[in-house]
């Protein structure tokens, strides 16, 4: 697996004019568990979004063309850890502001969404272990969006507590 991580970050440094496809393909293999494939795919990701402003922006565009999309449509427990993770700590590690424009008006509702299940789950007494874990990773992931005003406002409207 080793190799095959290497000769793909070389592939993408070497031939850029398949670079951006083949960031789709590592956003797209995110969520695939097994071997820490979908984490390896992440740290991939995470390394060229700290390389030229070219690569920041073709990892941008895999975020929100790819990665968002295929989490947004799984099941809240269905997330992988490593793709909350993993997200988490590229907006942690960027500290650009413009990572926050990847999380857009619907990005958030559905953040919002997940917010209310995870306070719903905190309501009962039986709490699986493993639920718990990915529910943590997604607070994780709304309160580090959350530090973008325009998204803290979005969710704010989203009444996220109005049935709680």
């Amino acid at each position: 697996m080793d190799d095959f991580f290497q000769n793909i970050g070389m592939l993408i440094e070497n031939q850029t004019h398949i670079a951006k496809t083949v960031m789709s393909t590592l956003g797209t293999m995110s969520v695939i568990t097994p071997r820490d494939i979908g984490h390896r795919c992440i740290l991939l990701l995470k390394e060229f979004m700290m390389g030229n402003s070219e690569q920041k922006e073709k990892v941008f565009e895999v975020i929100r063309e790819n990665l968002i999309p295929n989490i947004s449509h799984m099941e809240i427990i269905d997330i992988p850890t490593q793709v909350l993770k993993g997200l988490i700590s590229i907006i942690d590690t960027v500290k650009d502001p413009q990572i926050y424009t990847l999380f857009n008006e619907s990005i958030v509702n559905f953040m919002s969404q997940w917010t209310k299940i995870i306070l719903g789950f905190m309501k009962l007494e039986d709490r699986n272990p493993d639920t718990m874990q990915v529910y943590e990773h997604i607070l994780q992931l709304v309160a580090v969006t959350s530090k973008n005003p325009r998204n803290a406002s979005a969710m704010k409207g989203s009444n996220i507590f109005k049935d709680m």
